[in-house]
């Protein structure tokens, strides 16, 4: 495929951003200030940010979204800055679009996330069709997001996880590959990072989600612990190419 554009895929939702005083403990009353709504998720907030540099960049979203308003007010969204939704789907049952409460304190701008998964948790390989990008012949990079948010494409069949069915996919087409992780409590998180990292190009997380990987904690690393954890993914995971960790004090790259 020539270079160009993009292609991101994956957890797309309708974010209920709630700003508060504080964060109270159980059983206790915190202040709204105010709330809005917008589109999020990681490949909806990729897509948008990148039409936002460039209005000639050919995008492509690919998704799954419930029959309903929150899904169409997304579909109208990505129509009226110009991306491709050819692929971004709608369900014929009563399944609502993904949402997330974000709960933002107004003081420390720090954020706690309340997700209904909804349809995401449908996304399967069936819903990504190659051919059809292909045949555009402008994408050169794949991007999918949120790996263990997405129960569709992280169950492992096979020992092979859904996502890595749909990323080899990505790569025999010629696309690198990038995934995005999450912090969520899942019991098989490291397993399904282990069998999909083998193929990804470039992989994207934080401190908190290289902890959940490789079974250990790194919010009070040095950068020199992160650096290495970084590393490990490369080498012992089996990250093509490159491996940003982002944390509060900045961002970490290694690459082959």
């Amino acid at each position: 495929m020539d270079e160009g554009g993009v292609i991101c895929a994956g957890t797309i939702v309708t974010d209920y951003v709630v700003i508060v005083d504080q964060w109270p403990s159980e059983n206790s009353l915190s202040n709204i200030y105010h709330q809005t709504k917008t589109g999020g998720g990681g490949p909806f907030n990729i897509i948008k940010d990148l039409r936002s540099m460039d209005k000639n960049l050919p995008l492509s979203i690919v998704g799954l979204l419930g029959n309903d308003d929150n899904g169409q007010w997304l579909i109208d969204d990505c129509k009226k800055s110009n991306i491709d939704i050819n692929q971004l789907h709608t369900t014929d049952d009563k399944t609502p679009t993904s949402y997330t409460y974000v709960i933002s304190v107004e003081s420390t701008g720090r954020r706690t996330f309340f997700n209904q998964r909804g349809t995401n948790s449908l996304l399967n390989d069936t819903h990504f069709d190659f051919n059809y990008l292909a045949k555009k012949k402008n994408y050169n990079l794949f991007y999918l997001g949120y790996l263990t948010l997405l129960d569709g494409l992280d169950q492992i069949i096979n020992n092979e996880t859904v996502a890595a069915q749909v990323l080899k996919k990505a790569r025999e087409y010629g696309l690198e590959t990038i995934i995005d992780f999450v912090s969520v409590h899942n019991s098989l998180y490291s397993k399904i990072a282990q069998l999909t990292l083998p193929y990804v190009d470039h992989l994207i997380l934080n401190e908190i989600e290289t902890g959940l990987i490789l079974n250990q904690s790194f919010q009070q690393g040095t950068i020199e612990q992160i650096e290495q954890a970084a590393r490990i993914l490369m080498e012992n995971y089996g990250v093509q190419r490159t491996v940003t960790i982002h944390f509060d004090r900045g961002a970490i790259c290694v690459s082959r």
